[in-house]
């Protein structure tokens, strides 16, 4: 049994908190090498208020009754005997997908790994209550685990452009790097950038291996952000309110509904109040952060790339030049700039 710690501030689950730390100038090189999950954690507190010790639990599920899991692991002396973990709170994690699951899909003879309560009814064998539950760990050779984003650096190529977005734990042993390789995705299907990774997001990430090096880093592939919140934007007759605070002006900027009734908003008035910056040239228009392009259209037609895809505006709306203001349907902010528009 291994003493972690657990995000008891996330009320719906616990979480390893990995963290991670130092510049490029103290990676060193070595091959990609198999680390056990339990190696990623923090060795420090992220949030005094937030993080509590914990006791991550694996073992093979021997049974499944009501809400209590039985396992078996090495730690057990008596074969026959199982570990009882009480799953009534808990939050089940696909470790293969990243989706929420539930205990019915939790089958005997499963390895899972249970986050649980540092307080535990120690008879023999021991019963704990778990937070969270991830089953389906490691298929087809991928590393998947659970981590809090702490510390973001960035780091410089040689040329000068910032290929990934990096976060470092106070105790400088690990690195993850999200770049714009990575497929970054909501529970729900929001599609994210590596720009809208921000410190103390809970995310399963997916990666092929850790690089034994110090401090020791991961690239990470795949990543599940179970803590993002969609910035909720209110307009009034002339102000863009985010989040119940004013941060940008309308102007001249009217929203209007069109033809075929989809609601119009000002595109650059609504972007740079969300932090993108925006291009336009010869009729296209780019959004972007920093150096990720989140999206590019063209004035006139229905068609917009979202990152490396191309997409189609819905219900036969069209991007248009409104007195030299480009304007957008409102599913263009949720679905694309990730944004309630009320």
């Amino acid at each position: 049994m291994n003493k972690k710690f657990f995000v008891a501030g996330f009320a719906a689950m616990s979480v390893l908190a990995m963290t991670v730390s130092a510049s490029a100038e103290n990676q060193t090189d070595s091959s990609m090498v198999s680390v056990p999950v339990e190696k990623i954690i923090s060795l420090k507190e992220i949030a005094a208020d937030e993080i509590k010790e914990a006791n991550i639990v694996k073992g093979k599920v021997k049974e499944v009754k009501g809400t209590q899991i039985f396992i078996t692991n090495e730690t057990l002396t008596n074969p026959n005997d199982a570990i009882m973990i009480n799953v009534n709170e808990a939050k089940f994690i696909d470790a293969s997908t990243g989706k929420i699951s539930s205990i019915a899909d939790i089958k005997a003879g499963e390895n899972i790994s249970a986050y649980c309560n540092p307080i535990s009814i120690m008879i023999y064998p021991p019963q704990y209550g778990a937070h969270t539950i991830l089953f389906n760990e490691n298929k087809g050779g991928v590393t998947s685990f659970l981590m809090v984003t702490n510390e973001q650096i960035m780091i410089k190529k040689v040329d000068g452009s910032l290929p990934s977005v990096n976060f470092t734990s106070a105790d400088g042993a690990y690195m993850a790097m999200f770049d714009k390789n990575t497929d970054i995705t909501t529970p729900d299907g929001r599609i994210l950038g590596y720009r809208d990774i921000k410190k103390d997001m809970i995310a399963l990430v997916f990666c092929d291996g850790i690089r034994e090096s110090y401090p020791a880093s991961v690239t990470v592939k795949k990543a599940v952000i179970y803590n993002y919140a969609p910035q909720e934007i209110k307009i009034d007759a002339k102000n863009i309110i985010i989040d119940g605070t004013a941060a940008g002006e309308l102007n001249d900027n009217k929203p209007f509904t069109d033809k075929n009734g989809n609601k119009m908003y000002p595109v650059r008035a609504i972007a740079e109040a969300l932090g993108y910056d925006v291009g336009w040239e010869n009729g296209k228009v780019t959004i972007m952060k920093i150096d990720q392009v989140f999206s590019a259209f063209k004035l006139g037609e229905s068609g917009f790339t979202h990152f490396d895809t191309q997409k189609e505006l819905e219900n036969s709306a069209k991007f248009v030049n409104v007195n030299g203001y480009a304007f957008a349907p409102e599913s263009f902010f949720e679905n694309i700039l990730n944004c309630n528009i009320d």
